[in-house]
């Protein structure tokens, strides 16, 4: 799903012009978790070097992990006859 959606905004980037997602944004954001959680801008907390690679490895991360709830909550067997509906919940409720 994480693969599919970075498709997605590829592709809607190419036929529509629509801005790419700025994962280095939420690498920013994940650099600034130990100090703070909310802010009222992150663009103007301080920049990191790496936050685009931050940015993209967490996105990556959370996709793993959402993929793994998934299997906990659906069971084992689901993997082995994967249905659209258990994915299709998690993503709603998430």
């Amino acid at each position: 799903a994480t693969v599919f959606m970075d498709i997605w905004a590829i592709i809607l980037n190419k036929a529509i012009g629509q801005p790419l997602p700025n994962w280095g944004m939420v690498g920013r954001w994940v650099r600034h978790l130990p100090e703070k959680v909310f802010h009222d801008d992150i663009g103007k907390a301080a920049p990191y070097a790496h936050e685009k690679a931050l940015g993209w490895a967490f996105h990556y991360l959370v996709g793993i992990l959402y993929g793994v709830i998934l299997v906990a909550l659906a069971g084992a067997g689901w993997l082995a006859a994967p249905t659209f509906l258990p994915a299709f919940i998690l993503g709603i409720v998430t």
